[in-house]
């Protein structure tokens, strides 16, 4: 029983010793002359474009954008992707993928800005109540002495407060997080690869 818990002990050891090199990684993984590339294999038009989507109105299929997402989130913000499809495609169909790739990330873009817009609007509405609620707490608390008025004020403006440094300083920077992640994959370069 003591050697075998001994032996656990080593093993958890090293185990908790142990690191990963990310870096190491995403140089081996991704890069290549320092740009990060995101290789697909397709067999199918459909495998990257909607089998539901209208002609004009092409939109990415789940898996497809799932991956591409999945794999660029290892990829720091700092390296242009290029995202390979290696598959047999008409020129049409080249064409009519590259648009739709843009698009796609485009609007995740745009939806990322609506989202830092709305945070900043909520941010502010928060500061302005919060204002207003500090200045009816310095009123009651000079003039009116009852503290069954002051109390419930007090929580508000601690509420208020709270609520406006989540939005502003932790909610904010993972908007700001997802805007450039957005950023980078509608600025990607697609090439096609019939190998």
């Amino acid at each position: 029983m003591f050697n075998k818990n001994k032996r656990a002990t080593k093993v958890l050891a090293k185990f908790n010793k142990s690191k990963f090199n990310y870096n190491e990684f995403v140089r081996d993984f991704y890069l290549e002359n320092n740009k990060a590339y995101i290789s697909v294999k397709v067999n199918d038009y459909h495998e990257i474009i909607s089998k539901f989507s209208i002609k004009d109105y092409e939109w990415l299929s789940d898996e497809f954008a799932n991956y591409i997402q999945e794999n660029a989130y290892y990829i720091p913000i700092t390296y242009d992707i290029i995202l390979e499809i290696c598959g047999k495609f008409k020129k049409e169909e080249k064409v009519i993928i590259t648009r739709t790739i843009k698009t796609y990330f485009g609007v995740k873009l745009g939806d990322a800005q609506i989202d830092l817009n709305i945070n900043r609007k909520k941010t502010l509405t928060l500061l302005l109540f919060g204002f207003i609620s500090l200045i009816i707490f310095l009123f009651l608390t000079i003039y009116i002495v009852d503290f069954k008025f002051i109390e419930p004020i007090s929580i508000l403006l601690w509420f208020l407060l709270w609520e406006v440094l989540d939005n502003f300083f932790l909610e904010r920077s993972k908007l700001k997080e997802k805007k450039l992640e957005a950023a980078q994959l509608a600025d990607m370069t697609v090439i096609f690869n019939e190998k």
